[in-house]
């Protein structure tokens, strides 16, 4: 998960993760292992722009869930 990667490995993931498109990714925790605002807290540190963090946290959810 987010919150056990490496912090370096952050921009190898954000690169993968724009290669495949940012919009095909939702965030995801290990309930109850890890508290769903742990994994928040660790993308907040990921090279990502205040836009794509928010589809992240909600805007790709928001789109599959309406």
């Amino acid at each position: 998960g987010l919150v056990l990667a490496p912090r370096e490995a952050a921009p190898k993931l954000v690169e993968q993760w724009k290669a495949a498109g940012l919009e095909r990714f939702l965030l995801g925790s290990d309930w109850p292992q890890l508290h769903p605002s742990e994994h928040a807290a660790a993308l907040r540190q990921f090279p990502l722009t205040d836009e794509e963090r928010a589809l992240l946290l909600e805007g790709n959810a928001r789109r599959l869930f309406p």
